[in-house]
């Protein structure tokens, strides 16, 4: 293999691992995001049904 093949393959080879960690990290801040939000969603139904049952 020429050395500018070798160069090309390796640029594929990192943008491919730099994607692929990309998109799992997109995946773990949606997940933590999403149960971020559930969580808050909760908290405010929580508060709202106590507010609701003091008046």
């Amino acid at each position: 293999m020429s050395p500018s093949a070798t160069a090309r393959l390796l640029a594929g080879f990192c943008f491919h691992v730099k994607f692929a960690l990309l998109l799992a990290a997109g995946q773990v801040m949606a997940v933590t995001l999403g149960a971020a939000v559930k969580e808050l969603a909760g908290r405010i139904s929580i508060v709202a049904s106590n507010d609701c049952a003091l008046h």
